[in-house]
């Protein structure tokens, strides 16, 4: 090995050797070098430290340091800082300069903890210190960065601002036409006044103005502008200081002091919130159209207080007018609702009435027979009895209702109770009970005497008890009476009879009869009662009554008397009920000739 090379190998010895054994202090590090070098300021190390550290924020280091030092109160550092500076904790109108808080200078303004002034918008001032900057004050006016006095002279009731008058505001006032100063308590001014005033008399103070004094107004008004004002319509006032509203459903008038409900007859309408006539209640057969009542159209009907009326239904019909509808008689039909008329069924049609004749079609054809029948007559049917039970028309008769007993006013063909009328308008006078003498004129039956111990009812139409003991009596002799007539009477017909044969039963006393079938053929019944001319009752035979006060062109009473009655409804040919006058009636189901 020559000796260069081992210079060189022991300088490298010497080398590691010497790294090894250094070491350096607090605030110091190790260089690349193997040496140790100061940490600057704003930083610190500890020992054999790589590397120095930046002092945190409010904290500092002169350099060499371990460790950062806090700042002192008062004073803040940014971080790295190798001192303290003040804190800024100026207030608004100063900034912070470093060392301290200085005031911001003219026309100049700041907030808090300020770090420089900002300077006042155009046309406005401030003084040294402002947080704040304003315009000139009235009476002044902006020239160059200061406020100076106007120039201008303005008339009393005025002020002066930027060299302009304006007038002072209500309730204040001006005397100079320099500035507006407020008006004393309880005083007023309007807007440009130069004085102030006190409220006039019927007027008071309230709140910077003056009021008009409440006048006392009496029920039914309240006050209005310092007077008394009616209330209006559907309101009222008790106690002259308000009006109140009526309660629902009730009304009252101007000026009122209290309300009302409708009075009757009147009724509550409350789209027009007033009382209003009650609609008439129509009588039967009429309807209520509008505030009217008008009449029910053909094949309608109605009952009373009706709104609308009703159609018929099928097998039935009316007349305009009608209260009820009436069933369509044998031999006619009507099949559909609200008929005025019923149809012809045909000469083979047994049915009684409905909407449909053809029911009993599977009986065997009637025998009938055509009967014509003169002017003012009327063909009713004739009714029999088949062998399974079944009612059948056995023919017909000419009938003149008009006097006609037993066929009053139209057809009876069955026995209605108690002598009522039935649909076709007829009725069988002499089974009105407890009469004494009846008749039958212009088809309407005429009670014109009773029986012992009843009397005529008011409206002529029944016979009713005016002494029920003595009514009692007469029924029982009556019944005495009768019974022994209808023996001889059965005796009589029996032998005048020879189309039909009596079935005579002999009873304990030898004075019974009876018959099958002789209710319904005319002129062959035992019933002596249906039998015109044939009855032993002589107080029902025309001309042979004691009773002279009833007698045709005797009596005194005229309402009973034909052609002297005003009554037109008892008159033959003078009545406008064209359904009571055969040969007149729009009811050609009734004039049959060919029935």
């Amino acid at each position: 090995m020559t000796t260069t090379a081992l210079f060189w190998v022991g300088l490298a010895l010497i080398q590691r050797v010497s790294s090894t054994a250094v070491t350096c202090f607090d605030g110091y590090y190790i260089t690349g070098r193997g040496g140790c070098s100061a940490c600057p300021a704003g930083t610190y190390s500890g020992a054999n430290a790589a590397s120095c550290s930046s002092c945190p924020a409010n904290t500092f280091s002169a350099g060499t340091a371990p460790r950062c030092t806090a700042c002192p109160s008062g004073t803040v550092s940014n971080p790295g800082s190798a001192s303290c500076t003040l804190q800024n904790t100026c207030s608004p109108g100063a900034y912070f300069d470093g060392r301290g808080c200085s005031a911001c200078p003219v026309n100049t303004y700041s907030g808090p903890v300020a770090t420089l002034c900002v300077a006042c918008p155009d046309e406005q001032v401030s003084g040294v210190g402002s947080s704040s900057c304003h315009a000139c004050a009235s009476g002044t006016h902006y020239d160059s960065g200061a406020c100076v006095i106007d120039a201008v002279t303005c008339s009393p009731g005025q002020f002066v601002n930027n060299n302009a008058c304006y007038d002072c505001a209500a309730n204040t006032h001006s005397m100079d036409g320099f500035s507006c100063v407020a008006c004393p308590d309880a005083q007023v001014s309007d807007a440009g006044s130069s004085s102030c005033h006190a409220c006039d008399s019927g007027t008071h103070y309230d709140s910077g103005s003056c009021v008009v004094d409440t006048p006392t107004c009496t029920p039914g008004q309240y006050p209005l502008n310092g007077e008394c004002s009616s209330c209006a319509a559907n309101t009222y006032s008790t106690d002259g200081t308000e009006c109140i509203p009526c309660p629902s459903s009730e009304v009252s008038d101007p000026a009122s002091s209290e309300c009302h409900a409708c009075a009757d007859g009147t009724h509550y309408d409350a789209d027009s919130a007033t009382c209003i006539v009650d609609p008439p209640i129509c009588p039967a057969g009429t309807y209520l159209n509008g505030d009217t009542c008008t009449l029910c159209a053909a094949g309608s009907y109605s009952g009373d207080g009706a709104t609308q009326c009703e159609e018929c239904p099928a097998g039935q019909f009316s007349w305009e007018g009608a209260s009820a509808c009436c069933s369509c008689c044998s031999g006619f039909y009507s099949d559909h609702p609200g008929a005025s008329t019923c149809a012809h069924s045909g000469p083979t049609c047994p049915d009684v009435g409905g909407a449909n004749p053809s029911s009993l079609n599977s009986q065997s054809t009637p025998r009938r027979r055509a009967v014509q029948c003169r002017f003012g007559q009327r063909s009713c049917p004739v009714y029999g009895i088949s062998a399974d039970g079944r009612g059948y028309i056995r023919g017909s008769e000419c009938v003149d209702v008009r006097t006609d007993l037993e066929s009053c006013g139209g057809c009876v063909a069955d026995d209605p109770p108690l002598g009522a009328r039935n649909a076709d308008g007829g009725r069988d006078c002499s089974a009105i009970p407890h009469t004494g003498r009846v008749a039958c004129r212009g088809g309407a039956c005429v009670i014109e005497s009773c029986a012992s111990g009843f009397t005529p009812s008011e409206d002529g139409e029944a016979c009713i008890a005016s002494s029920a003991s003595d009514a009692l009596h007469r029924l029982l002799n009556f019944r005495s009476v009768m019974k022994f007539y209808i023996v001889v009477a059965l005796a009589l017909i029996n032998a005048a009879t020879a189309s039909v044969v009596p079935v005579v039963r002999a009873g304990t006393d030898g004075m019974t009869a009876g018959v099958e079938e002789l209710r319904r053929e005319p002129g062959t019944g035992p019933d002596w009662r249906r039998e015109p001319g044939t009855g032993p009752d002589w107080r029902r035979e025309p001309g042979t009554g004691p009773d002279w006060r009833r007698e045709p062109g005797t009596s005194p009473d005229w309402r009973r008397e034909p052609g002297t009655s005003p009554d037109w409804r008892r008159e033959p040919g003078t009545s406008p009920d064209w359904r009571r006058e055969p040969g007149t009636g729009p009811d050609w189901r009734r004039e049959a000739a060919d029935v």
